[in-house]
């Protein structure tokens, strides 16, 4: 569910952002990223990306190089972070990150970070993750806990709070 969302909060999102930019000569006038930790993930990501991004939307799908281009010229590119070196390109309106726990620290600092600090783009990001440990991502969780720290906001939920898996379910998997 989660990942349906991402890909119909990312349609919902660019005509704001296509808005925003408008004027500003950027190439593309939106740019997106969704990358996820393995490429078996970014698979995952692709087939919502078709099956749920609002009719109307897509006006070209390039299968080669897993780009989805939409309305106004908003482009939707998605990758991976097994080669952080990879990683880098033009700046940013919007970042969303799948499994950002399994994802290296070097990925963010080097590859994705400086991507959302480019002039004349949103530099926003979406992170989705379930905890692996006292890494990168749960200090920038933290970061959204603090109160006194604006750029940041974070948030959990249990699993049992998702009305779409059975109260029953969770209760088999506590017990194993």
């Amino acid at each position: 569910v989660i990942k349906m969302i991402q890909s119909q909060a990312t349609a919902r999102l660019l005509p704001s952002l296509l808005e925003r930019n408008k004027g500003k000569r950027l190439v593309p006038p939106v740019l997106v990223w969704d990358v996820s930790p393995t490429y078996p993930i970014s698979e995952q990501a692709w087939a919502e990306y078709k099956a749920f991004t609002p009719p109307g939307f897509i006006t070209e799908v390039r299968e080669g190089d897993k780009c989805i281009k939409g309305l106004g010229g908003a482009e939707i590119w998605l990758k991976t972070a097994s080669d952080p070196a990879h990683l880098v390109g033009a700046g940013l309106d919007l970042l969303l990150v799948r499994e950002a726990a399994l994802i290296a620290e070097e990925a963010w600092t080097t590859g994705l970070r400086p991507m959302l600090s480019s002039p004349g783009r949103a530099g926003q990001a979406l992170f989705n993750s379930t905890p692996k440990g006292l890494n990168w991502f749960y200090k920038l969780h933290l970061r959204g806990q603090d109160p006194l720290d604006h750029e940041v906001e974070s948030w959990n939920s249990p699993t049992w709070d998702n009305p779409h898996i059975l109260a029953s379910e969770v209760e088999k998997a506590r017990q194993e």
